[in-house]
């Protein structure tokens, strides 16, 4: 009997002390899960630390004035004598410029009309000329230059085509606008002499031969000629109109931009045109009849679309040179003294086209040699100027791009 009693008294002893282990076991689990609990916090409860985001970058065509930013400058070229900047050429690499060459024994070879390599400074010379206003044109698909030429004041005039290492021809005698077809050698010029249609038509690739004259149906008249970048469309720049020829199909319309002035304006004529990179309207400066008050140069916008002419309204009376940013989206302009009206000291102004603000930029030191200081803007942003530097004028680069 006594061996049942201890028996059951084991079985019973085992039982309780399985039960006091689960107990235990039970209540470590429980503690676990809390602690657990406390170190890991849950979704609901957890937020990370915020990362520091920088601000979106912003492209040329959704950029405002103050987001345009200039940077550093370095000096690539340097000499005691003039300097002319007429261009970059379309590979965004080289300038197309002038020299002035002061140690010519001819006054008509004082300026050497050159490509300047930006990286390497490589120069590579395409011709000859005196001091003039008219810009070389530079022709890619012959890698050749055409230019203006002539021996003022004995009044023999030219137009040239300079290849590399110096080498020119004559392809037309007589004074003439010029513009180049894009995509093209078609040279299109507007003689002065010729009557009734000024334009004529020669191909970089076959100056040899006789000019062509297109669509001589037409009475055109001299003028400046820029043909638009699609190469479809040539603006001619007079007084006090403007006339555009359809390339394509030879439809001619006048544009009457004195008109629409105010008559409280004095009446003013076309100085110069320059296409937005789409082709969309022209920049251009109109000038006072010298003959009709005081004479002036101001901005403005043509839209050959409508025929309107919209005033920029630089605080300026003289604007003489401007170029468009890349994508067409801002102007570029150098103008005269806002304060006194007169030419000199140089004020340069960032336009936004689109509503006519501008901005005045204090980025640009004066120049001295105010006759030197043409600039161009590259497609990649890249603009060139003329700068004062110890040794003279030196060609200035700088990067401009929106920031953020």
């Amino acid at each position: 009997m006594k061996r049942i009693v201890n028996l059951i008294q084991i079985v019973l002893g085992g039982i309780g002390l399985v039960a006091l282990v689960v107990l235990l076991n039970g209540m470590f689990q429980q503690q676990a899960a809390v602690t657990a609990a406390r170190r890991t916090p849950t979704a609901a409860s957890f937020k990370p630390t915020p990362k520091a985001t920088k601000p979106a970058k912003v492209d040329w065509e959704n950029a405002t004035l103050e987001q345009i930013q200039f940077g550093k400058t370095r000096t690539i070229l340097k000499q005691n004598a003039q300097i002319k900047i007429w261009s970059w050429l379309p590979d965004n690499r080289r300038l197309l410029i002038e020299l002035e060459d002061p140690q010519s024994p001819e006054v008509t070879a004082h300026f050497r009309i050159v490509t300047l390599d930006v990286k390497t400074g490589e120069i590579v010379e395409y011709g000859r000329r005196r001091d003039e206003g008219s810009p070389p044109l530079w022709i890619a698909e012959t890698k050749s230059v055409v230019f203006t030429w002539d021996t003022f004041p004995g009044g023999q005039h030219e137009i040239r085509l300079g290849r590399a290492g110096g080498q020119v021809q004559t392809i037309a005698k007589g004074f003439a606008g010029l513009s180049v077809q894009p995509g093209t050698d078609n040279i299109y010029y507007l003689l002065v002499s010729a009557q009734p249609n000024a334009l004529r038509l020669t191909q970089a690739s076959q100056p040899e031969l006789a000019p062509q004259i297109p669509f001589a149906h037409l009475s055109l008249p001299w003028g400046g000629a820029e043909i638009d970048p699609q190469g479809k469309r040539l603006v001619i720049i007079g007084r006090p109109d403007f006339q555009i020829l359809d390339l394509e199909s030879g439809e001619l319309q006048i544009y009457p931009v004195a008109k629409q002035r105010s008559s409280e304006l004095p009446p003013v004529w076309a100085m110069s045109g320059a296409w937005n990179p789409d082709g969309k309207n022209l920049a251009v400066t109109l000038g006072a009849n010298f003959d009709h008050g005081p004479s002036f140069s101001q901005l403005a916008l043509f839209d050959p679309g409508s025929g309107q002419v919209q005033d920029l309204k630089l605080p300026t009376r003289w604007v003489y040179e401007y170029e468009w940013s890349p994508k067409g989206r801002f102007l570029l302009a150098k103008g005269g003294d806002p304060k006194t009206g007169d030419l000199y000291p140089d004020s340069f102004w960032l336009v936004d086209p689109r509503d006519a603000t501008f901005k005045q930029l204090k980025y640009f030191p004066q120049v001295k040699d105010s006759t030197s200081t043409l600039m161009a803007w590259s497609a990649k942003g890249q603009l060139a100027w003329v700068q004062n530097v110890p040794e003279g004028l030196g060609i200035a680069i700088t990067q401009v791009r929106p920031g953020r």
